[in-house]
């Protein structure tokens, strides 16, 4: 098991941008949350056109842990998929949007400097080791059902876990809240659980695939709308990993995430597979708090 943020090792190479961050007051935006380094950033791109895809760029704050909205930093941006980044350089300027149902911009960023981006590189999706024994297993199992047009049904101790946010299917269907209401009714939905903080948590996922990559994030505080927030530990398992961790059954599969400590809120980022060739990774959350 390793703590990291979740798509460090997934991204195929070492390039960023350089670049001045500005965020767009609440008020405006009516987004309250501070910006933590590493979070997994949408960008509008000048050289986009007519197409509306936000491409990713998870960022690092420079010398800051979080910023505030209405306030400016620098951060180093890590272009998930560089292909789309070719036009991009010093003086280029890009919305930061934030990723929901209805995606709005929350701030603006200027590039100062391209350091080493390549003109390409694709994910580093680590193979599924196989061994003799799984293989002798895999020739006598069922085949898993094809992907469904929603994300899994996902749960703890029996209790369904509400769907936070995705990005799912060959539509790119994208979900989440639109506004600080959506979002403060989401957090209210987010069940309240009582665990052993000391032991892992069991966490059932429905459906025989099992995901290219898992992010826990652990929230250390609770806003007053309910909203997970503060210090974020953030654990991250790849393939390999999880192939070690998964317990199978016929119609799911089950893995026991590292123990909860202190956290008040936890959040659980699934990463699956290009469904069909040409298709893009799906990804989708899910989330419970702690009495």
């Amino acid at each position: 098991m390793q703590e990291r943020t979740s798509w460090r090792r997934l991204i195929g190479h070492e390039g960023t941008f350089l670049a001045s961050l500005e965020l767009w007051p609440a008020e405006r935006t009516g987004r309250s949350r501070h910006l933590q380094s590493g979070y997994r950033a949408g960008w509008s791109l000048p050289e986009a056109g007519a197409d509306p895809a936000i491409h990713e760029g998870p960022v690092d704050l420079v010398g800051v842990r979080s910023l505030a909205p209405g306030t400016a930093g620098t951060v180093l941006i890590h272009p998930m998929w560089p292909e789309a980044w070719q036009g991009i350089d010093a003086g280029a300027r890009l919305a930061l949007v934030a990723r929901t149902r209805h995606p709005r911009i929350i701030g603006e960023a200027t590039v100062l400097e391209r350091r080493g981006v390549p003109a390409s590189a694709p994910l580093r999706v680590e193979p599924f080791e196989e061994t003799p024994a799984h293989a002798r297993l895999r020739a006598v199992e069922e085949q898993p059902a094809p992907r469904g047009h929603t994300p899994p049904a996902v749960a703890v101790g029996g209790v369904a876990l509400p769907l936070l946010s995705s990005t799912w299917g060959g539509a790119r269907v994208t979900t989440g809240p639109s506004s600080p209401d959506e979002e403060a009714a989401l957090a209210a939905s987010l069940p309240r659980l009582v665990l052993d903080r000391s032991r892992p948590v069991a966490v059932t996922v429905a459906g025989g695939e099992v995901p290219v990559m898992a992010e826990i994030a652990y929230f250390a505080e609770l806003g007053p709308s309910g909203i997970p927030t503060g210090e974020r530990r953030d654990v991250l398992w790849d393939s390999r990993e999880l192939t070690h961790q998964v317990d199978r059954a016929r119609a799911s599969w089950r893995v026991g995430v590292p123990p909860p400590g202190s956290a008040r809120a936890v959040v659980v980022t699934l990463t699956f597979g290009p469904g069909s060739p040409g298709q893009s990774f799906d990804v989708a959350s899910w989330g419970f708090r702690l009495d």
